[in-house]
């Protein structure tokens, strides 16, 4: 089955890989964020959560995963890595969305009020649109995490010395960013690197028709 997968996907474009990473990415994930199936489930906040302060303004880092995603592909010149990042890319998509629908996590938002007085329009505009559009369920594990995870893997695979590096830290930003927004949890942090790095090794290491 995973030879049929490669070889159809051998046979898109990188721009049709590249719409149906995206699509795969957001699509199912916003419908069943909004609709929720069972009823989410808080997680115990570990000495970690509770040592990482609210900081509204990483919120800039936290939205940059996007550009880190499309960086990545638009990056692996060579196709062979450019299709197995986007299967490994949906493949996070689609555990993730499992393990959303039957274990169902939400986090506290009431619990870290938006310090309005002390934000400029922009900033709060953009916790405004996130806290409207992404509902806080949906935490473990963490598709951000898993999403830049795979990203990363693939960067450090094609890019080499001070850039590895900047993407490297760039990626450690998002992640830290997770948790400064109070969008995640520091377990879905080690559940969505474990989901990225399954995801990597598993098409990584099918061989192809």
């Amino acid at each position: 089955m995973t030879r049929g997968v490669l070889a159809w996907a051998n046979r898109r474009t990188k721009l049709e890989l590249g719409i149906l990473g995206f699509l795969s990415a957001t699509v199912p994930y916003h419908l069943l964020n909004q609709l929720g199936l069972f009823s989410p489930k808080p997680l115990p906040m570990s000495p970690v959560d509770s040592a990482v302060p609210f900081v509204p303004v990483t919120i800039w880092i936290y939205l940059s995963d996007y550009f880190f995603i499309i960086g990545a592909y638009l990056l692996a010149k060579r196709r062979e890595p450019s299709v197995r990042f986007i299967l490994a890319l949906v493949s996070v998509e689609v555990v993730s969305l499992v393990i959303f629908i039957l274990f169902p996590t939400i986090i506290d938002r009431a619990a870290f009020p938006l310090p309005v007085g002390e934000m400029g329009p922009t900033l709060k505009f953009a916790w405004d649109t996130l806290r409207t559009a992404d509902k806080p369920t949906n935490c473990f594990p963490s598709l951000h995490i898993g999403t830049v995870g795979v990203s990363l893997l693939l960067l450090i695979r094609v890019r080499r010395g001070l850039e590895r590096a900047g993407w490297i830290l760039w990626a450690g930003l998002i992640a830290v960013s997770t948790l400064t927004t109070k969008q995640h949890y520091f377990i879905d942090i080690l559940g969505g690197a474990l989901v990225a790095g399954l995801s990597d090794w598993f098409w990584r290491t099918r061989e192809p028709n």
